[in-house]
């Protein structure tokens, strides 16, 4: 699995790309783009991972409403979205990932119900 949230100065275009489909996209007036602080895109870019979150894990808590279980690879996305989510939101991931994977096999998911809220 791959993250990559790139900004493509050519284009004035931000994106946000997941093993290489793209998940989410944002385009800027060219004029505006060249004054635009570096906060600006920070801002978006974390928007955009939030937006992306609040859906994967309400997939991730239909699938283990289905199946009883949490697909490793859901798993392993989420893990890998830490690095661009405020510090907060990440130290729940990482409680999600602890208890799911030292005390409980497939628990948890009360961690994400509180990251859902967060966002």
């Amino acid at each position: 699995m791959m993250i990559q949230i790139k900004l493509i100065p050519e284009t004035a275009c931000l994106m946000f790309k997941l093993n290489g489909e793209l998940i989410n996209h944002k385009f800027y007036n060219k004029f505006e783009f060249e004054e635009m602080e570096k906060e600006q895109f920070t801002q978006d870019a974390q928007e955009m991972v939030h937006s992306f979150l609040k859906t994967h894990i309400s997939d991730m808590l239909d699938y283990y409403r289905e199946h009883d279980y949490f697909d490793s690879n859901h798993i392993e996305t989420l893990m890998q979205l830490v690095e661009y989510t405020e510090h907060e939101i990440g130290k729940l991931i990482n409680k999600f990932h602890y208890i799911n994977t030292r005390i409980a096999d497939n628990g948890g998911a009360p961690v994400l119900k509180q990251i859902l809220q967060l966002l």
